[in-house]
């Protein structure tokens, strides 16, 4: 079995072991429903049925705000947790039950493409004190357009 299959698995288990139904399982982990319920089944075969059942989500899980997780759920989960927060959500974490944390999107700087400045350049010439302004402005820190 290839390593992301083995991954795959051990996260279903992990949802099927807290009570998640295959729907939810599909939901979570964004596979077809008919793998969530083979997964599912396997996970009931070797563990037996998870006592207790969880049909929904928690609505905070499905809105835009935080998500809030035990820090126990952030060290056994990280990979799944920050290529959600790569995705644009933010996490609330929680220790005994007191918010302590938030883990969030880091905020990005966006910069215009050097070809992108040479086609405004090409469109509106600039005038001749410009290149001194950048200069002065940002001193050795740019490439010569």
């Amino acid at each position: 079995m290839e390593k992301s299959a083995r991954e795959l698995k051990r996260r279903a288990f992990q949802l099927r072991e807290k009570g998640f139904t295959y729907a939810l399982i599909e939901k979570q982990l964004g596979i077809p429903y008919a793998e969530a319920k083979q997964l599912g089944h396997e996970y009931d075969a070797s563990h037996g049925k998870p006592r207790k059942v969880v049909r929904t989500l928690a609505p905070d899980a499905t809105g835009s705000g935080p998500i809030r997780i035990p820090v126990r759920e952030l060290r056994n989960d990280s990979a799944s947790i920050l290529r959600q927060v790569e995705a644009g959500r933010t996490f609330v974490i929680t220790l005994a039950g007191r918010e302590v944390a938030e883990l969030g999107p880091v905020a990005r700087s966006r910069f215009a493409s050097k070809s992108a400045l040479e086609a405004i350049i090409r469109e509106a010439p600039l005038d001749d004190q410009f290149m001194h302004d950048v200069r002065d402005a940002f001193d050795d820190r740019i490439d010569e357009l």
